[in-house]
């Protein structure tokens, strides 16, 4: 059975840095389905933020950066 952890910290009064990590087989590419592109345009326009996904050593990770102050 796998591992996912999940971090969350405030960069500042305005940005939310959070990190979902996984100790799976790892993700070969970075996802293109409806699912993501969905997820990309939420966080991109709606949050001001970004997200990137990417295998690590150790499997996979999401990182989402977004503001959530004025």
């Amino acid at each position: 059975m796998g591992t996912i952890t999940v971090t969350a910290r405030r960069d500042d009064e305005a940005h939310l840095h959070v990190v979902i990590a996984d100790d799976g087989v790892g993700l070969s590419t970075e996802p293109s389905g409806l699912g993501s592109q969905i997820v990309r345009t939420l966080v991109e326009n709606e949050l001001g933020g970004a997200i990137v996904w990417r295998r690590t050593e150790t499997g996979s990770e999401v990182d989402v950066r977004a503001q959530v102050g004025d």
